[in-house]
């Protein structure tokens, strides 16, 4: 079984959501995005910004129905909530954001699955995973989302499933901003 990662290949081209000005001195900003594969809760929706690049661009950058933020991080608008929501429910929770009065959704990955073989996967020199070898018989059979307890920050994963089922719905709904990556050594 394929495992894929997430991605999106217009995070360096499409309008991004940026942290407000000021939000680097909140101590628990961190722990209020998650990313770990907990449950979070928010009291009120997070506020995030767009991020429409340098003022000097004549043209400002497209927007995407799921939206670069940050690596590892899905934030859907309307639509693609609308049309991937349920799914991915299944997987995690769609949390509100507030972006300059609009509401859009992040999606904080909550199905944690150990499948990578540590041993077998290659590694940067600080020891982080660079390129992920998965023991097969871990990886979840049914169509899934999951993150893995060895890069949980930073990667979020299908099967070939689930892969298949997010690629019928962005055909069926015309979605853009999600692409796939092959992983594995």
């Amino acid at each position: 079984m394929t495992v894929w990662k997430i991605t999106n290949n217009l995070i360096n081209t499409a309008e991004g959501r940026v942290l407000p000005p000021g939000s680097e001195l909140d101590e628990y900003l961190i722990l209020k995005l998650g990313g770990k594969g907990t449950p979070v809760t928010w009291a009120e929706p997070m506020r995030l910004e767009r991020d429409k690049g340098s003022t000097s661009r004549k043209k400002p950058k497209p927007r995407t129905d799921l939206i670069p933020f940050q690596l590892g991080v899905l934030v859907l608008n309307q639509k693609a909530r609308d049309a991937l929501g349920d799914f991915l429910s299944r997987f995690g929770q769609l949390l509100e954001l507030n972006v300059e009065g609009d509401t859009e959704y992040y999606y904080n990955v909550t199905n944690v699955v150990p499948c990578i073989d540590l041993a077998r996967s290659e590694k940067r020199a600080s020891g982080a995973i660079q390129k992920e070898a998965f023991n097969e018989s871990a990886v979840p059979i049914e169509p899934a989302v999951f993150k893995d307890p060895l890069t949980v920050t930073g990667r979020i994963y299908v099967n070939d499933g689930g892969k298949a089922v997010l690629e019928q719905r962005i055909k069926e709904h015309g979605l853009t901003g999600m692409d796939f990556a092959r992983t594995g050594v």
